[in-house]
């Protein structure tokens, strides 16, 4: 019979954590636009993750076959971007950004970038929204294998 070891947690501590993001200089201006249309860095990040379930269904966002996660390129001019992220977005960000074996900071990029080109929604907003992340990393000690499972769960959105 087969043993093993569990445990969970419950974390919400702290509530907006400062946090650091790392941006190319070529989309600091965008970011700073961008900042001013929604208010703060926090909650253009939460109108950027509303659109990443149609990104991945569009092979739009990154799926690195890699056991570490991918790094920007080397040799761009990076400029900090300090910000306060409620706890929840961070998670979900990273949450996205684990599942598809990238850091967070080159995922928000990616999606900087997407926005940048008008690519974030086809057909006009979402008409669905996102209710659960769930990210699982694991590795077959057998086989030597790095698997990593993402779930989006989905709640629509009240017709207008």
């Amino acid at each position: 019979m087969e043993k093993r070891i569990q445990w969970s947690s419950s974390t919400t501590v702290p509530v907006k954590p400062p946090c650091t993001f790392l941006v190319p200089i070529y989309l600091v201006r965008f970011l700073r636009k961008r900042q001013r249309d929604f208010g703060t860095v926090a909650d253009y990040l939460r109108f950027l993750l509303t659109a990443a379930p149609g990104l991945r269904r569009r092979n739009h966002l990154p799926n690195i076959n890699r056991v570490t996660r991918r790094y920007q390129p080397a040799g761009q001019h990076l400029v900090s971007v300090n910000a306060r992220i409620p706890g929840e977005v961070w998670t979900e960000l990273r949450c996205l950004a684990g599942g598809s074996g990238v850091t967070m900071c080159r995922m928000f990029v990616r999606l900087l970038e997407i926005d940048e080109a008008g690519g974030l929604f086809t057909e006009g907003a979402p008409t669905e929204s996102v209710s659960n992340y769930r990210f699982e990393q694991g590795i077959d000690r057998s086989s030597g294998v790095t698997e990593r499972h993402t779930w989006i769960y989905f709640t629509r959105a009240p017709p207008d």
